[in-house]
């Protein structure tokens, strides 16, 4: 009773400041046990690091601090309860990390100054004056290598110690890059190489001049290969990047120039030939790997295709082999390798129906004309002329399908359009005061027996050019020779350039006085070099043939008949002619031993074998002569046969 009594005597009545006081301690006393009481639970945890729960209890005690002061600030009993409601929540929600979130945002962190890390340091090899752009490009090769192979360390790192381990490694390793500047040894080293293979130039340029079984043109041609040599052992050093590249292509150089020798002309040839055969092989080795690589044909279509490539690869071989020149050499690999690119498989289809052109005599005697060729439906055909065919008392008018026509629906060199087998007929009229002349003063129709014609030359200290080109500047090498050219250049030959003198008239009706070419055809008629046709007409604008061109050289030369060798020739009206002049080697037959007498001749082939038959010597007459023709190229085979040919020479 007592005690109570004197409770309640002391109750005295609080200011408001006393009981904010009270509000205060009591608020704070709260928060200090709910942040006691949430270390004890997070040290409680399980599954979570050591770490991780210092963290939380340093968060806490954090929380703890910022709610009592917030709670020593208030200035009202309502905001006491307020701040301390706020803490106590915050204390409550403090929760440990599990580790995984912050090791994979270190690695992302590490990750970006691993590559920030490469950026600089590229940047910094871009900016080297002293280092070449090789130099560069190796070094920033090996920045992006340490910087791939650091962020995969990062990501395999398993916790945030080996991150930071790795991290740092690789920044280390790349700024520890930099350029290998061995530009300057390395242009030292190419100085020194090049100063090496000149040396062995000019000393194996000596040897060669002192050689004394060796010619001026063998020496001059020893002397370019070690020219070609050196220009080519320079330039291989000048391409090296590194000290040892320079030291190979020095030590190549040297040894090619070395090797250089003098060789003959059939050395020269030979080596010729071997390169030009090695070439049509590579060239058919890839064709035949270009059509098995195809997978829209079938086998047999491949195995054709492959069949002729190595059809053309022979042919051409042989022909290179046959060749007399380098040119020729030249010529035939170009061909080869030409016909061997131009084969494509074809798709299979049924067997083509193909026909044939048979020519009869229709009574005449001597050897009819020979088309081997094998026509598709719709083709044209070109037809052929007489061949040696000759009919007592008749004049032969041309061919017809008829063997009872009247007249020729066909002559030499027309065309038609094969659907058929056919055979064309040869048309004779009778003549009215018999005799059979063939050709009117023209090509001699049976075996010749060749006359010995004297033709007056004009004596001249210069030789003169024999043939021209157009007046456009072209020469036209590929375009086949007519027959008024010819006659100009075996004029010019007779008269060594100088104006023909012509004393008849002409009787060609195709060929009138104040064409350009007149006075030519007046001087060959004139002089038994070239004839006429029987129908009275010289043909001018005609393509010459093969055949008719050999005559011509056999009349300038006043050679006399001779066997022929070709099958092809055998029974035609100029065989004799040919066995002539191929027997002097002027001009020669084709790889398939043939001779195609029929053939047209082109504009550098005749120039070729003038050259040779005039034994003019090339070289020297091409030398130092200005080219004029804008379509005749210097890698052209006949290139040095058409200059010497245009050119006027002492």
């Amino acid at each position: 009773k007592v005690d109570a009594i004197d409770k309640i005597n002391k109750v005295t009545p609080k200011t408001e400041a006393e009981e904010l006081a009270d509000a205060k301690a009591k608020a704070k006393a709260e928060i200090d046990q709910a942040a006691k009481d949430r270390t004890a639970a997070i040290e409680g945890m399980n599954n979570v690091s050591q770490e991780a729960k210092d963290e939380a209890k340093a968060k806490v005690e954090e929380e703890r601090a910022a709610g009592n002061k917030a709670v020593d600030e208030a200035t009202t009993v309502e905001n006491v309860e307020t701040e301390k409601t706020t803490a106590i929540d915050k204390i409550n929600k403090v929760t440990p990390e599990t580790g995984e979130k912050d090791l994979a945002e270190a690695k992302e962190e590490a990750k970006e100054e691993i590559d920030k890390a490469a950026e600089d340091k590229i940047k910094e090899i871009e900016g080297n004056t002293d280092a070449s752009d090789k130099e560069k490009e190796d070094a920033i090769s090996k920045v992006e290598e340490e910087q791939e192979k650091g962020k995969t360390a990062v990501d395999n790192a398993g916790t945030e110690e080996e991150v930071t381990k790795e991290k740092e490694e690789a920044i280390e390793n790349i700024e520890n890059v930099t350029p290998e500047t061995g530009e300057k040894d390395l242009a030292e080293a190419k100085e020194d190489a090049k100063k090496e293979i000149d040396k062995a130039a000019e000393d194996k340029i000596a040897e060669i001049e002192a050689n004394p079984d060796a010619s001026d043109k063998e020496k001059e041609d020893a002397i370019s290969k070690v020219e070609e040599e050196q220009t080519a052992g320079n330039k291989a050093v000048e391409d090296a990047t590194t000290i040892a590249e320079v030291g190979t292509a020095k030590d190549t150089a040297i040894t090619e120039i070395n090797k250089v020798t003098p060789k003959t002309e059939a050395e020269e040839l030979a080596d010729a030939k071997a390169k030009a055969k090695a070439e049509i092989d590579q060239a058919a080795a890839d064709k035949i790997k270009e059509i098995e690589d195809r997978t829209d044909i079938s086998e047999k279509s491949k195995e054709d295709a492959i069949s002729k490539v190595e059809e053309e690869q022979e042919k051409g071989k042989t022909a290179v082999d046959n060749a007399g020149t380098e040119e020729e050499v030249t010529k035939e690999k170009e061909e080869a390798i030409d016909n061997i690119n131009k084969v494509t498989p074809g798709v299979e289809t049924p067997e083509e129906v193909t026909y044939k052109v048979n020519y009869d005599g229709n009574g005449a005697r001597g050897t009819a004309p020979f088309d081997s060729n094998k026509y598709n439906d719709g083709d044209n055909v070109i037809v052929l002329g007489r061949n040696s065919l000759e009919k007592s008392d008749y004049t032969f008018k041309g061919w017809s399908t008829s063997k009872y026509a009247t007249r020729g629906e066909y002559q030499l060199g027309d065309a038609f359009t094969i659907r058929e087998n056919t055979t064309l007929y040869a048309i004779w009229e009778k003549d009215s005061s018999g005799g059979d002349f063939g050709f009117t003063g023209g090509w001699t129709s049976s075996k010749p027996s060749i006359e010995t014609t004297q033709v007056s030359t004009i004596p001249s200290t210069t030789k003169q050019a024999y043939i021209k080109g157009y007046e456009d500047g072209t020469f036209r090498p590929k375009e086949n020779m007519t027959r008024a050219e010819v006659a100009a250049i075996f004029t010019r030959l007779k008269t060594n350039g100088a104006e023909p003198n012509v004393t008849s008239n002409l009787a060609y009706s195709d060929v009138n006085s104040t064409d350009w070419y007149a006075k030519y055809v007046g001087y060959v008629t004139e002089n038994n070099l070239m004839k006429g046709y029987e129908d009275g007409t010289f043909r001018p604008e005609e393509k010459i043939t093969r055949a008719e061109f050999v005559t011509a050289i056999a009349r300038y030369n006043s050679l006399t008949s001779a066997d022929n060798s070709f099958a092809d020739a055998n029974g035609h009206w100029a065989e004799g002619y040919i066995g002539a002049v191929t027997t002097k080697s002027w001009i020669k037959g084709y790889p398939d031993e043939t001779f195609k007498p029929d053939n047209n001749i082109s504009r550098e082939e005749v120039v070729v074998i003038i050259n040779r038959m005039e034994n003019i010597d090339v070289e020297k007459s091409s030398s130092n002569v200005v080219n004029p023709f804008k379509d005749v190229d210097e890698s052209l085979w006949s290139y040095k046969d058409i200059i010497a040919a245009t050119s006027s020479k002492n």
